[in-house]
C-alpha cells in the first residue's frame, strides 16, 4: 500500500496584511487539511486555527474507536463509513466550537 507524505505551506498574498489560513498536515493519520480563515472577517485567524486544531485532535483521539463512544460528537450519518463519521464529526465539532466563539465575545464577533 503506497504511503501519503504531506507539507504545507501558506502565503500571505498580495491583498491582506495579515495571513488568516491555516492548514494541518498528519502523516501517521493520513490527515491534510486546509481552514481558509474569512478574509476581513473578525478573527479570521483564530477560527482557520480553531477548526484545523480541533479536526486533527479530535481525528487522533477517536479514528478507529467504536462509533458508540459516548464522548463522542453527537453527529452521525448512516450512510457514512466509520472513518468519514469520524471526520465529519470533527468538522461539526469544529463549526460548533467557532460558532460559540463567535458569541461568547464580542471582539470574535462575526468570526469565520
Amino acid at each position: 500500500m503506497a504511503k501519503l507524505t504531506g507539507t504545507g505551506k501558506s502565503d500571505l498574498g498580495l491583498r491582506r496584511a495579515n495571513n488568516e489560513d491555516s492548514f494541518a498536515v498528519d502523516n501517521d493519520l493520513g490527515l491534510y487539511l486546509v481552514a481558509d480563515g474569512m478574509g476581513g472577517a473578525a478573527s479570521g485567524e483564530l477560527a482557520s486555527r480553531l477548526v484545523a486544531e480541533t479536526v486533527v485532535e479530535y481525528v487522533r483521539r477517536y479514528l478507529d474507536k467504536p462509533l458508540e463512544d459516548e464522548e463522542r460528537y453527537d453527529y452521525f450519518d448512516g450512510q457514512l463509513s466509520p472513518r468519514a463519521n469520524t471526520l465529519l464529526q470533527a468538522v461539526h465539532l469544529a463549526n460548533s466550537l467557532v460558532y460559540e466563539a463567535s458569541h461568547r465575545d464580542d471582539e470574535h464577533k462575526g468570526m469565520g
